[in-house]
């Protein structure tokens, strides 16, 4: 995926990844907030689009149980469809 990349090239805007960490006990979320300079440095799209993907498998490194590794999107099928999941 390269739009973020594209974006930030054409507009210099810098990149951030956010991410919220569950709390214990249900006290709530805390809100982690990462620069990725390295996004916009890039001299590349491809460069660019690896730091990204650099950048968002850290953030799941730093909290690998809560991270989603399944998203069943089409677990509701339509009648006679079978299941994918």
């Amino acid at each position: 995926m390269t739009l973020v990349s594209r974006l930030t090239r054409n507009t210099g805007a810098p990149v951030f990844l956010t991410w919220a960490e569950r709390l214990p006990r249900g006290r709530g979320f805390a809100l982690h907030l990462r620069a990725l300079p390295e996004v916009t440095a890039a001299g590349s799209l491809e460069e660019s689009a690896a730091a990204l993907n650099r950048g968002v498998e850290a953030a799941v490194r730093s909290l690998p149980a809560q991270y989603l590794w399944a998203y069943k999107r089409f677990k509701t099928r339509p009648p006679g469809e079978p299941k994918l999941y």
